[in-house]
């Protein structure tokens, strides 16, 4: 239902991304919006994405918002984007698609060659993305809404409403504090792979160690094992591993920015060279994550005592960038919002939020390198829908749309001031004032 597809949706604009288009013969470009083009295959990939079912008009309405709106955002001087923000972000994407697809079918559908370029491919659209959002919500931030105006919106859908059933949702904000790795804990690290490796020479299957122990996404499906390797093609430190190496033998723990890898060469032939590797990261000593739990007790204290707010110790003290500038909380590819289906959560995150009541912090909570401590936020129990009980949940929904016409308002009038050229048969599509 288009009602129940809006409620869970937070104010966002979808960047087209070049997925797994189809082949493109001859690029060009067909149209400009201010300073950026518009090319044939940014139209055929989002064609693409919507299984064609889209029209032209539909396409190119799309893509010159897009356009319009990074453009904007991007002529804000009050934001700023780092590039540290901007790198986390683009590996995030890079391994979710790691996890589903061996390198060699990503370097072909997105036409690279090699994991740095593969990587560089995502930085502008993780950067766009971050612009965008920020610019979104300096725009809508004092848009307000009125009873009347959630009273109205809530009568005209009544009937779809009334048979909505809504599952438990929540959300939740976290403060995290990261250790970084001493020489020490590189070093044991070192240790762990060398157990491994003298595992896989006394003849265990590599396949299965790379299930059990990389921390590479794609190891899940693949087993580690990466194809023909072409220079160029990784990270040098790697490829110059790759290529010191006979059938056969295995690597010292070879380190990049992606972790440390112990590298594996299953054959080598007149077409080329195959390799698997396990990737790995040092996890720090006891001392030091005791060092960080005694940090977040005693933040975790200023917090409870009201010397400071929950929100105010993320932005101080939080190394999360993805939420740090955020209040900490944690928003849900899935659903679009910060809303998520307590059922689904993994079950570590389940236990650390049992019991809470809204605005109550968790105990704190180790994950890997990293200690936290959570704020349930909101709970959302399943329920139909009704005005009298969900008020706030209709108030949030209803503020969603009217922010988002506000935000499509003035993008409307910054993109009556940009310079606009497209193809006559599509020109009327775009209405500018």
């Amino acid at each position: 239902m288009k009602f129940i597809s809006y409620l869970f949706l937070s104010l966002t604009v979808f960047l087209s991304n070049p997925l797994f288009s189809q082949e493109i013969l001859l690029d060009k470009v067909i149209g400009k919006v201010g300073s950026e083009s518009i090319l044939l295959s940014e139209m055929q990939s989002l064609s693409q994405s919507t299984s064609g079912k889209a029209s032209d008009c539909q396409l190119i309405q799309s893509l010159v918002s897009q356009k319009a709106m990074v453009q904007m955002a991007k002529s804000d001087t009050l934001i700023s984007v780092s590039q540290e923000e901007v790198n986390q972000s683009a590996l995030a994407q890079l391994s979710q698609y790691k996890a589903q697809y061996p390198l060699e079918v990503l370097f072909k559908e997105f036409g690279v060659d090699n994991e740095t370029d593969l990587l560089n491919l995502f930085k502008p659209m993780a950067e766009d993305g971050i612009y965008v959002q920020r610019k979104q919500y300096a725009l809508a931030k004092d848009v307000d809404i009125s009873p009347s105006e959630v009273r109205s919106l809530y009568m005209e859908n009544l009937a779809e409403m009334s048979q909505a059933m809504i599952p438990e949702q929540i959300s939740y904000a976290r403060l995290q504090l990261e250790a970084k790795p001493t020489q020490e804990d590189i070093n044991e690290l070192y240790g762990v792979m060398g157990q491994i490796k003298q595992s896989l020479i006394q003849g265990a299957d590599f396949g299965t160690l790379a299930r059990k122990y990389s921390i590479d996404p794609s190891a899940q499906q693949n087993g580690g094992f990466l194809g023909k390797v072409e220079r160029g093609q990784m990270v040098k430190p790697f490829e110059n591993a790759v290529f010191s190496l006979k059938e056969g033998e295995y690597s010292q723990p070879i380190k990049t920015d992606f972790g440390y890898h112990l590298i594996y060469i299953n054959k080598v032939d007149a077409s080329g060279v195959y390799a698997s590797h396990i990737l790995l990261k040092p996890v720090v000593s006891k001392d030091k994550l005791n060092e960080l739990k005694v940090q977040m007790e005693q933040i975790k204290k200023e917090i409870d005592s009201g010397s400071i707010t929950f929100e105010e110790a993320v932005k101080k003290y939080s190394t999360d960038l993805t939420t740090k500038n955020n209040k900490g909380i944690v928003f849900n590819p899935e659903t679009g919002s910060d809303n998520f289906e307590r059922s689904t959560l993994p079950m570590d995150m389940k236990f650390s939020l049992a019991g809470l009541k809204e605005g109550e912090i968790s105990d704190l909570v180790v994950v890997g390198n990293q200690v936290e401590v959570r704020k349930l936020v909101k709970i959302i129990p399943e329920h139909n829908i009704s005005l009298e009980s969900n008020y706030d949940l209709l108030k949030n929904y209803a503020l969603n749309l009217k922010k988002d016409r506000f935000v499509k308002e003035k993008l409307a009038e910054y993109l009556g001031a940009l310079d606009l050229k497209l193809p006559a048969e599509l020109q009327s599509c775009v209405k500018t004032n």
